[in-house]
């Protein structure tokens, strides 16, 4: 994910977060499945299939604006990605100028699929360049921020929280045990779950000394054929 560059504002401190992306990850029902030597079944990318829209119950790719708010904060539009097979949405970025801020982007996971489809899990990944799910630094614009200790701090208090239907706000990695299911396609009636991403900058945080940047590791929505309810 590329940092916020050459972009002044109008304060003393300036943050920026960003989500490289967030996808749809599938287990349990497989491309490829083969029975017996003598049997081959290979199943169909539509059979299921997840994806991400911008209405609830139909597919629209497209981009997603963060809501609107009046605390001063800005966000840039999403834009999604359903080809392949990981749907992706990405280009959730959050600027920010002080403490209390947030950032936040709506959206939906959409069932197109032939078959009954159930949350299972939400992954944050690592940064790519590392082996952390977030990193904070000074930016490389001309008022960087230079005392890595006030950047550590600042840092600990911007956070990344993602909603999936009536759940909970998910800060880390999680297994779903609670029964969130997509039901299969019927006719051009789809079933949805709602995804609410949020970037905020807590009002208790700690202001550096400087601009920095916040870079933090893809998020996966895992699904599955099966439900995580045992019984």
């Amino acid at each position: 994910m590329e940092s916020e560059r050459n972009t002044r504002l109008i304060a003393l401190v300036a943050l920026v977060a960003g989500v490289a992306s967030l996808s749809i990850g599938f287990s349990v029902y497989t491309r490829d499945l083969y029975i017996k030597p003598s049997a081959e079944v290979n199943l169909d990318s539509e059979v299921f299939k997840i994806v991400f829209s911008k209405q609830n119950n139909s597919v629209d790719t497209s981009n997603i604006s963060p809501t609107e708010n009046e605390d001063g904060s800005s966000g840039e539009e999403a834009t999604i990605d359903n080809d392949g097979s990981n749907p992706t949405i990405s280009n959730l970025k959050a600027k920010f100028t002080k403490p209390g801020q947030k950032v936040t982007y709506e959206f939906y996971a959409l069932n197109i699929g032939e078959v009954d489809a159930y949350l299972t899990g939400i992954t944050f990944n690592n940064i790519l360049s590392g082996a952390v799910k977030k990193e904070c630094k000074a930016s490389v614009d001309d008022n960087p921020a230079k005392d890595t200790e006030k950047i550590k701090s600042a840092c600990d208090g911007i956070t990344l929280s993602v909603t999936v239907a009536e759940n909970e706000p998910v800060t880390d990695t999680k297994n779903i045990d609670t029964e969130y299911k997509l039901n299969k396609k019927e006719m051009d009636s789809y079933s949805s779950h709602k995804v609410k991403v949020e970037i905020e900058y807590k009002q208790e945080a700690t202001i550096p000394d400087g601009n920095i940047t916040v870079e933090f590791g893809d998020i996966e929505l895992n699904y599955s054929s099966t439900s995580p309810v045992k019984g």
